[in-house]
This record gives C-alpha cells, sequence and structure tokens, in this order.
C-alpha cells in the first residue's frame, strides 16, 4: 500500500454490516479515520504480529495486512461480524488473518501488536476496560481509540501496567444512524487515539 490515500479508498471498499449490535455497542470506524489509524501506526505494524480487538468488518486488522504486518488476528464475539470480516479480508486475498470468535478476555496469544477501536462504554459503563486489559497483556504496543472523558482511567491502568500513554490525536467521529435511539442521521462525537508502549 503505497499511500494513505489508498489504503484509505480500500478499506471504503469492505463490505458493512446490515445490521449492528447495541448490546456490543458495534459502530462502523469510518474508513478515512481507519486508515490514518493504521498509517500512523505503521512502523510499529511492518513486520509484526498484530491483534484486532472487537474486529467488527475487519476494517483495522485488515488494514494492518494491507501495510505489512506478518501476521493479524481478528476477534469479535459476533459470528457474524467475523463471517463478514473473513469475507472482507479475502476479497483482498488476504491469507495471513486468523479469526477468532471469542471475548476478549479469552485471547491468550502473544503479539507485537494491538491496534483497535473498542466500545466507548456509552452504553455500558467500561465497556473498553476488558478491551485494554487484555491488549496491555498480549502485546508490547497498544493503540487504542476512546472517548475523551477516559484519560483519567486510561492513564491509571497504564501506569498499572508499566505503559507509558502517549495522545496521538483527537478526531471528529462521524456516527450514522444506526440504531432505534438516533434521532438525527448522523452524529459526530470525539474520540481519542492512544498509543500505550511497555515500559
Amino acid at each position: 500500500m503505497k499511500s494513505k490515500k489508498q489504503l484509505a479508498i480500500t478499506l471504503s471498499q469492505l463490505k458493512l454490516p446490515d445490521k449492528l449490535n447495541v448490546g456490543l455497542e458495534q459502530y462502523i470506524t469510518p474508513s478515512e479515520i481507519a486508515a490514518d489509524m493504521v498509517w500512523t501506526a505503521l512502523p510499529d505494524l511492518q513486520d509484526g504480529t498484530v491483534a484486532d480487538f472487537g474486529c467488527g468488518n475487519g476494517i483495522l486488522g485488515i488494514g494492518a495486512s494491507l501495510v505489512g504486518a506478518k501476521k493479524v488476528f481478528l476477534l469479535d464475539t459476533d459470528k457474524n461480524m467475523l463471517a463478514l470480516a473473513k469475507q472482507n479480508a479475502n476479497s483482498l486475498s488476504i491469507d495471513n488473518a486468523e479469526f477468532v470468535e471469542a471475548d476478549v478476555s479469552d485471547f491468550y496469544e502473544h503479539v507485537d501488536v494491538v491496534i483497535q477501536n473498542p466500545p466507548f462504554g456509552i452504553q455500558s459503563r467500561k465497556a473498553d476496560k476488558p478491551f485494554i486489559e487484555t491488549a496491555l497483556q498480549s502485546a508490547d504496543v497498544v493503540y487504542s481509540l476512546h472517548a475523551p472523558d477516559s484519560e483519567p482511567f486510561l492513564l491509571a491502568i497504564a501506569k498499572e501496567y508499566g505503559f507509558t500513554l502517549e495522545k496521538l490525536k483527537t478526531y471528529d467521529f462521524v456516527i450514522g444512524h444506526s440504531y432505534h435511539f438516533h434521532t438525527k442521521p448522523t452524529k459526530s462525537v470525539k474520540a481519542v487515539y492512544w498509543r500505550f508502549s511497555r515500559m
């Protein structure tokens, strides 16, 4: 993949789910944001083993594979979403991906990098906690997207697990009319992109 723009175009062509599970806080990561997340993490992703927790349609894990990751684990509890991720990977002839249907807390592989967009904890408070805990147990470098008010929690958990924490950038995360309680066609929320690095 020669450029972030080319990556964004490729990721924009991935199939999207017909419906989302509000209980799992499933939202689609926009292709431009996903491409920027992957491109920002490029030096860590290339030639590494990578995990994408709560992979959804596979956009981050597939992005990691496209920029040169050696192996990618795509994990989701939703078998339909995982099947979609597999379909998307196959459409791009990606052959270095392993698809794992499991709760994030049941992932025990060691990887070089985790890149993820976990639940923001809007429907269920601290829904992102098991994602961060498992990521910090699984990898030395973690890239993760969170609601802005998660910063105190992230600082505390980084310290607890022996990681430094760097705020990389803030995105305007546009969410489409995905659920019955959404009253507007789209809603923009802030999302902060973080890099955890083991000390």
